[in-house]
């Protein structure tokens, strides 16, 4: 009878225990996936309690499909893989453990979506700059929130309203749209007086339709019309300096159907003591701009010619007068205004000196709005006068004053 023993202790003699230096080891025990005969039966890992799922794996790439039918084991047995999770079986290149490709549409490795490159947008506007970082993201989208743009464009990454698309503030010396330079102020010019109208930013060289200037054009439909050009006798505010005809001595006619007539050459002399003769048929207004006008009024106009001189811009601007410039403080004794017909007659917006106002030999109706006839003294052939001698018709005085001379109104 042989000796045994026990050496490990795990309750099996030698005789039986495979390895009776390793005390797990025994007939009995549980059979693991170590590569050990654990139980002594013979057999190495069989009916392991430890089995790995195998997947079967068509491409041979260490990794199978998680759809197809399982075995368990220790080791894969041919056709299979001890890992799964592969989203493509048929290509060997497609695998969890793959390397993913950046930007090709494909998900090489099997986390559901293809990885991106994104641009590091510091000021988080969804744009980054062409020379900033580079980076991946694994989820497949760029989240602004995160500072991940698809945009590598700014041309300022440390604020915000700068950005391809941003809108462009006009000459400020910033280029907010990061197209390579600040946008300048241009204007449409449809007269092509090269004065704008409507602000547009435009191309200054798209045309001739274009103007660069910041003046504004007030009638972008009339050539004539733009900022700097000259006054003339038309109604309009020609200079765009919101005043009309306002060029100091200008002096217009203007007669029904918008008809006017320059009467400056008529009216601005300061050397001599001409006459203005306004005779039948003329109906209007003599518009008198800022300054003095030395002439006297001859007025002979027939019934129903209804004539109006006027200061433009009233009284304290504009007056009328007959003496010579060096001799204004002498005090006058002519007809500054000698009214002969029957047409009716008014004096606005003026201020009178060097002779008084004489109407004779008619029907006439005068009046005076916001006038001021001062130190006139009107005298007729029998030595009657005063500021303002009527010898037919009627006066009216709205809003004006005579003084500094004896008034008198005579019916004879």
């Amino acid at each position: 009878m042989g000796v045994t023993t026990d050496a490990d202790q795990d309750g099996y003699a030698s005789d039986i225990d495979c390895d009776d230096g390793d005390a797990s080891i025994h007939p009995g025990a549980d059979e693991t996936c170590d590569g050990v005969d654990d139980n002594c039966d013979g057999q190495v890992d069989d009916n392991p309690i430890d089995p790995s799922t195998c997947y079967v794996d068509q491409d041979g790439d260490g990794y199978g499909t998680n759809d197809e039918p399982t075995v368990q084991g220790c080791e894969a047995p041919e056709g299979y893989a001890g890992e799964g999770g592969d989203c493509n079986d048929a290509n060997n290149t497609i695998n969890p453990g793959a390397t993913d490709i950046p930007g090709d549409t494909l998900d090489e490795d099997c986390n559901g979506h293809d990885t991106v490159t994104f641009t590091v947008d510091a000021d988080h506007d969804g744009y980054g700059t062409e020379d900033g970082t580079v980076a991946l993201a694994d989820d497949g989208t760029c989240d602004p929130s995160q500072g991940e743009s698809d945009h590598a464009w700014d041309c300022n990454d440390d604020d915000a309203d700068i950005h391809p698309g941003a809108t462009e503030i006009p000459g400020n010396g910033t280029d907010e749209s990061c197209d390579g330079h600040d946008t300048p102020p241009c204007y449409t010019n449809a007269d092509g007086d090269g004065d704008p109208s409507s602000v547009v930013l435009v191309d200054p060289s798209d045309g001739d339709n274009s103007s660069p200037t910041g003046d504004q054009d007030c009638d972008d439909t009339l050539t004539r019309v733009h900022p700097g050009a000259e006054k003339v006798c038309d109604g309009l505010d020609d200079n765009c300096n919101d005043s009309l005809d306002d060029q100091d001595g200008l002096v217009c006619l203007e007669e029904a159907g918008d008809v006017w007539t320059d009467l400056t050459a008529d009216f601005v002399d300061a050397t001599q003591h001409a006459t203005y003769t306004a005779s039948n048929g003329t109906n209007g207004h003599i518009w008198l701009g800022k300054g003095t006008s030395y002439r006297t009024l001859d007025i002979s106009t027939g019934h129903g010619d209804d004539l109006t001189v006027a200061g433009r811009y009233g009284k304290d601007l504009t007056t009328l007068s007959g003496l010579d410039p060096t001799d204004l403080q002498a005090g006058g004794q002519d007809r500054l205004i000698h009214h002969s017909g029957n047409g009716a007659f008014t004096l606005t917006g003026l201020t009178t000196g060097g002779g008084g106002m004489w109407v004779n030999n008619g029907a006439a109706d005068v009046t005076l709005t916001g006038s001021h006839v001062d130190g006139n003294h009107a005298v007729d052939g029998n030595g009657d006068g005063g500021g303002i001698l009527m010898e037919n018709g009627t006066v009216a005085l709205v809003g004006s004053t005579a003084r500094k001379a004896p008034w008198r109104c005579s019916t004879t």
